[in-house]
């Protein structure tokens, strides 16, 4: 038979006596870090994604490819896209 952990047995005996709750403050106290920093990574990725898009008619109305009607919309948004990717990349990187 496996052994079980000593962190396992407390909360398998706490959960016999009915305990089923999780203490919220220490939860938050021991995740604060961890969700601080989730947060704001998303919040500046979404400012950055906004952004972006905010600006795509406008870089993408001085491209002049040759192209009409949706492939031109098609190719400007690939355009768009491939000029982010560099910054993902340095952004996972770092």
């Amino acid at each position: 038979q496996m052994h079980e952990s000593e962190s396992f047995e407390k909360v398998a005996a706490a959960r016999e006596h009915g305990d089923h709750g999780v203490d919220i403050r220490l939860t938050v106290r021991r995740y604060a870090w961890h969700m601080l920093g989730t947060a704001g990574n998303w919040f500046l990725f979404d400012i950055v994604f906004y952004a972006n898009g905010l600006f795509n008619g406008d870089v993408t109305s001085i491209i002049n490819l040759g192209f009409e009607g949706r492939k031109e919309i098609t190719v400007k948004g690939l355009l768009i896209v491939m000029m982010m990717l560099p910054g993902y990349f340095v952004g996972v990187a770092f």
